[in-house]
């Protein structure tokens, strides 16, 4: 026979959940405790911590995913989880949804995980630190799915791989528009960040990789080293359900969807870059450059800031379409 069980309400939940957690810091002891080695764990949504912003060295880890994330034995693990023993903090924008959190964390052996009483509302009325809001993430072309930016992006990869296949023998050592790489050292950043994407859409964490894709990854052969990261990094993208996995990158978690994004500005940019460099046609592709503007406009003075990109050059009254594009970014083109 089915067995009958009594409903609980939020309220029982929430109280269940709450037996079972540490002593619940006010804003003030978390604040303490953060500076004496707790992690601070924000499990806000994007767009709660967009408009009202960040707690400073606060770890983010989306909700949908924090159980992977925060399990030692988990491949998914964040790198800072090194243990069971480790001290969390979960912060949501008021303190209920942490609560539940925390007792599912404590569920998987982590006795030091708790939450923020009053939760990012409380911590704010402390008058505690908040940095910036956050820059809004990059945008899809218009009418485009998520699925369109793993295309882009292989486009993207096809396309700077014939400028590479093109690099006379004699040209790999010239200088580029990128400051301290020559050709080979540019193509070399390019052959590294393939080959991370490759990893880290697949699942795997910076730990995993460790130095693994540290110094020169070309070897002998580099037009082939790039056509092979070039396929391994298409192919990590295509995987289904990869664009809406997390990818643990250095400034994430972030969505397979935005690390794409990130890797086909990259991948397209520098592809000028290095027809430029070694005298091949620099003609950028009409559509990925319409695209690419779409995708970097959004969030273009966040990659400056980071010094991904120079200050805007000026360009003469009607000039095309290519290099108004490239002055935004700092090139002359």
């Amino acid at each position: 026979m089915p067995s009958h069980r009594t409903a609980k309400t939020i309220d029982d939940l929430l109280t269940q959940a709450r037996a079972m957690l540490p002593r619940r810091p006010s804003p003030a002891e978390a604040f303490h405790a953060q500076q004496n080695g707790s992690l601070l764990v924000d499990i806000r949504g994007d767009e709660q911590r967009r408009a009202d912003g960040l707690i400073p060295g606060a770890i983010v880890l989306p909700r949908n995913s924090l159980e992977w994330r925060c399990d030692p034995s988990s491949q998914w693990r964040h790198p800072a989880i090194v243990s069971r023993e480790v001290h969390l903090i979960l912060v949501c924008h008021e303190g209920y949804q942490s609560s539940l959190a925390a007792a599912t964390l404590q569920q998987l052996g982590l006795t030091n995980a708790t939450d923020l009483d009053g939760g990012f509302t409380a911590w704010v009325a402390s008058g505690l630190p908040v940095t910036r809001r956050m820059p809004a993430p990059p945008a899809q072309p218009e009418g485009a799915t998520m699925a369109d930016i793993a295309e882009l992006h292989a486009h993207a990869l096809e396309s700077t791989g014939a400028i590479v296949a093109g690099i006379p023998p004699d040209r790999w050592h010239d200088s580029t528009p990128c400051t301290g790489w020559d050709v080979r050292a540019l193509v070399n950043h390019l052959v590294s960040g393939n080959l991370w994407a490759a990893e880290l859409a697949a699942g795997a964490i910076i730990d995993d990789v460790g130095s693994r894709l540290d110094g020169d990854l070309l070897g002998s052969d580099p037009a082939r080293s790039y056509a092979e990261s070039a396929k391994s990094a298409a192919a990590a993208f295509r995987r289904p359900g990869a664009l809406g996995a997390p990818c643990a990158v250095s400034y994430g978690p972030v969505p397979g969807s935005v690390y794409a994004g990130h890797r086909f500005i990259d991948v397209f940019i520098h592809g000028w870059d290095l027809a430029a460099a070694t005298g091949q046609d620099t003609t950028l592709d009409a559509g990925l450059l319409e695209a690419c503007h779409q995708v970097l406009e959004p969030q273009l003075e966040t990659f400056r800031a980071a010094g991904a990109f120079g200050g805007e050059v000026d360009v003469l009254s009607g000039a095309s379409a290519q290099t108004r594009f490239l002055a935004r970014l700092g090139r002359r083109g």
